[in-house]
């Protein structure tokens, strides 16, 4: 075994022992060799996710609003349901004069009530934080079926609005992209489709579309077969795409509008990879796997990924590999622990390379990939039963690949063993409460700031560097970015005790998007709106988040536990965490997350809690203040 990996091994099994010992040296961070079983690639953790699955969900209907000094009349389809939310936004709104009237044309007022209009309800809330200010939301029950308007005065000319629109149809508008990748001037489209989300199955045509890149021009259109496609060329960087549709059930003949907001994330420097795969034994149990590739140079490292296959007529995937791959002009290195071969049996093994993939670091866009790679004949290594510490370097691998080599110091470096607490994406405080925690505990804050997960890591492992080793209390995407940094960093959290095994729980995240949120792109709506806010996350989209955990592997997941939150529901009212964020979310939800992106496939997810929301300002208590998870995080704890 070559030193630094011995190293890391005698290091980490002392670490239980010694209560651990960090030490990274330098600043920078030193990539893992992700390693992972093949029954994570069976589970379908570790493989391109389907396009179909994936994109972006529009749940209500958008409008915007410019303002012409004279009233503006806004008609809208409402289908048959139990609700109906109409949110006019934009600064100064709650002075805005809003006539709501139904297909009959009778004004509603509010506390009206009658076998037909139902009741209005009329309720102010804080646009905060996605939005400057509060606004005034209209709840109608049982809202008569057909065409409605709402007559808006006050807004200014030349001033900007939204006109946020949902009634509960059980209906979304799914926008999905033709393609994983997205590479500046090459083709791409969006293809728009009505998806019935519970209840029997109904079809529904599209019967006309409008699409635009927010702040920016109109866009050509397709209405054919049920779909709205919108062909796009795209220079590099983040893009909204803005769909509008209008369906009609085929057999009901209801009329169902909805609006979309579809964020791409497009790169430059393609990556092609080559033929004539080269190998190089690193040491005993480890061979480097070089992939000719052709690019322009601008990355030095990318997220890889690739499954290891033997051949012939038994074709068995051994192993998934990958991580953070280095890359240099001409290749990208991936390196197998060649004891994840040991089930051949033999002293060697003829294998392949299948479905490999290369994406940029910090969006997790697809860059290049290639189907089949043929790599030769290596050695197969040995794997003892119960050898922990081989384990854990098939995982893992050893820090002498990018950044700089992990190694263990001959003294106790400075520093304690702490629970590090992190905020989330554009926090503008502390969100944790310190003094609910006890022991070593240390306050990441970095506020105001709209990291990829790769750079939030990164900031974590920098602040982190000052000791021995840590567990993370990761809220909101501070627990994307501690799984981010634990599946492909080494770090303090591999050094921190108990471990799993005694114990330890080294992530605990809470209202945690994994799987992204709607959000993402209506984020950038407001944004537009208000002339504020950190703008909208690729990596907190479905798209992005998708793609990204496309590469996290199973032991990351399972060393990672999540709890969710939603509101209070009472029977006699329309409830909500967030008087905006309602609109756009699926329930239960606690006004940034939905709680089936916090319940990660892999991970321990603690449950659903009612009663509290995601900050502060939200019509239940922040979640981050619930003393009883809180006393469970400190107490269960790696640090």
């Amino acid at each position: 075994m070559n030193e630094p990996c011995r190293i890391l091994e005698m290091f980490s099994a002392a670490a239980v022992v010694c209560s651990g010992a960090l030490a990274v040296a330098g600043g920078s961070a030193s990539f893992k060799q992700v390693g992972a079983s093949p029954a994570d690639v069976a589970k379908g953790w570790l493989v391109a996710p389907a396009l179909e699955r994936s994109g972006a969900v529009g749940r209500c209907q958008q409008v915007q609003l410019i303002g012409t000094g004279s009233p503006i009349d806004v008609w809208f389809a409402v289908s048959a349901s139990d609700h109906l939310a109409i949110l006019p936004v934009g600064e100064g709104s709650t002075a805005w004069q809003v006539e709501l009237r139904d297909p009959d044309g009778r004004a509603l007022r509010e506390g009206h009530r009658g076998d037909v209009l139902g009741e209005l309800r009329v309720r102010t809330g804080t646009l905060h934080p996605f939005g400057a200010g509060e606004a005034v939301r209209y709840d109608v029950a049982s809202p008569q079926p057909g065409a409605w308007r709402v007559r808006i005065r006050g807004i200014e000319e030349g001033q900007s609005g939204l006109l946020m629109i949902r009634d509960e149809t059980p209906v979304v508008l799914r926008s999905v992209r033709s393609t994983w990748k997205a590479i500046a001037g090459e083709p791409l489209s969006l293809r728009a489709h009505f998806e019935v989300t519970q209840g029997p199955p109904r079809s529904i045509d599209v019967i006309s579309a409008q699409a635009r890149v927010l702040g920016g021009r109109a866009l050509p259109t397709q209405c054919r077969e049920g779909l709205v496609t919108v062909p796009l060329s795209l220079g590099a960087g983040e893009h909204t795409i803005w769909i509008d549709a209008i369906g009609v059930d085929r057999e009901s003949g209801e009329r169902i509008e909805r609006s979309v907001l579809h964020v791409l994330r497009v790169e430059q420097d393609p990556i092609e990879i080559l033929d004539s795969v080269q190998t190089r034994q690193l040491d005993s149990d480890r061979v480097e796997i070089v992939v000719p590739c052709a690019h322009s140079g601008t990355r030095e490292a990318v997220l890889g990924g690739a499954e290891v296959w033997t051949t012939g007529a038994d074709a068995e995937c051994m192993a998934w590999i990958g991580g953070l791959v280095p890359l240099d002009s001409q290749a990208a290195s991936f390196v197998l622990d060649t004891r994840w071969l040991a089930p051949v049996g033999a002293p060697h093994a003829e294998i392949e390379l299948r479905n490999i993939r290369l994406a940029d670091r910090d969006a997790a866009v697809l860059l290049g990939d290639r189907k089949q790679l043929a790599v030769g004949e290596v050695p197969v290594g040995r794997l003892a039963v119960d050898d922990h510490a081989a384990e854990r370097a098939m995982r893992m691998g050893c820090g002498d690949r990018g950044g700089t080599l992990v190694e263990a110091h001959p003294r106790a470096t400075p520093g304690g063993h702490n629970l590090m607490l992190v905020h989330g994406y554009c926090s503008d405080g502390i969100s944790w409460p310190p003094e609910q925690f006890s022991g070593d505990v240390s306050v990441y804050f970095n506020p105001d700031q709209n990291f990829s997960h790769d750079e939030f890591a990164l900031d974590i492992h920098a602040y982190g560097s000052q000791f021995k080793s840590y567990g993370i209390a990761g809220h909101s995407q501070g627990g994307n970015a501690a799984l981010h940094l634990y599946s492909f960093y080494w770090s303090g959290l591999d050094w921190s005790t108990p471990s799993p095994e005694d114990g330890g729980r080294i992530i605990q995240a809470l209202g945690v998007p994994f799987e992204g949120t709607a959000l993402a792109g209506n984020i950038a709506a407001l944004g537009e709106i208000f002339g504020i806010q950190c703008g909208a996350n690729y990596d907190m989209t479905y798209d992005g988040a998708a793609y990204w955990l496309s590469f996290v592997p199973g032991w990351a997941r399972g060393e990672t536990w999540s709890w969710t939150t939603t509101f209070t529901d009472d029977w006699w009212s329309w409830d909500y965490c967030h008087i905006a964020a309602d609109l756009v979310l699926s329930d239960p939800e606690d006004g940034v997350v939905e709680s089936f992106s916090g319940d990660l496939d892999g991970t321990n997810f603690m449950g659903l809690k009612e009663g509290w929301c995601h900050i502060e300002g939200m019509t239940d208590p922040a979640q981050v203040l619930d003393t009883v998870r809180n006393n469970e995080i400190n107490a269960e704890a790696a640090r």
